[in-house]
């Protein structure tokens, strides 16, 4: 009987990036559409068994960022861009592959400022439906091209017997998504979708007031320049 070792399913992976990038998944560069064009969705689905998300982003000017997240096969968002990435300046052998020994040049991924007002962080264009909870990433100098990468959580997910489908042989070890007999899981899950969704509808409300207070902002600057002028 052959036996292997797999975590069934797939993710689905979504990156922002402005202007360019480049993606990689467990060391392998992918070929995907939109990395060219800041205002340009990627996205792209990866195995269930992925170690680590590498991401190469390019800034030619201006503002800069980058927002990621990443869904299981539900729609249920496992892991966003926010500080528990980490991005350098410096691109080392084998920073997209798993087990890469992170140097000090290494950090906690630095949110970005110039985008929370708006843009990627707003619920429109290229990047609706993406989970509210992302922010947007860059390394604190920031740099023109920086390297991010994240290891994926595979915490949700228990070892045991069972057949894979592609496997012409009598069987196979299969990872299974972890089930809770009790139903408390259940419950619970539901609970954190809940508050998950209250707090994403609270963050993008406070997107929108700030995003007037701009614009008001604005207008009314351009009111008393009119103003000068016609004196």
């Amino acid at each position: 009987m052959k036996l292997s070792l797999l975590i069934s399913g797939e993710y689905v992976l979504k990156v922002m990036c402005d202007d360019t990038s480049t993606i990689y998944i467990d060391g392998e560069k992918k070929d995907v559409p939109g990395p060219n064009n800041w205002g340009q969705l990627a996205t792209l689905k990866i195995p269930a068994s992925t170690n680590t998300i590498g991401i190469q982003c390019h800034n030619g000017g201006g503002s800069c960022g980058i927002t990621a997240e990443v869904t299981d096969e539900t729609g249920q968002v496992l892991l966003v861009s926010d500080n528990s990435w980490k991005c350098s300046n410096k691109e080392e052998d084998g920073w997209t592959a798993d087990g890469f020994t992170e140097d000090d040049s290494w950090k906690p991924a630095a949110e970005n400022q110039p985008f929370i007002t708006g843009c990627y962080l707003s619920d429109e264009r290229a990047w609706k439906g993406m989970s509210m909870d992302k922010r947007v990433i860059w390394t604190e100098n920031k740099d023109s091209t920086v390297y991010c990468r994240r290891e994926l959580p595979q915490g949700k997910y228990t070892l045991r017997q069972g057949r894979d489908p592609q496997d012409s042989s009598n069987g196979a070890i299969t990872w299974f998504p972890k089930k809770d007999g009790s139903g408390k899981g259940q419950e619970k899950g539901e609970k954190e979708r809940k508050q998950k969704g209250k707090r994403e509808r609270e963050r993008k409300a406070e997107i929108e007031r700030v995003a007037k207070e701009i614009e008001d902002k604005k207008a009314e600057r351009k009111l008393i320049e009119k103003e000068k002028a016609d004196e």
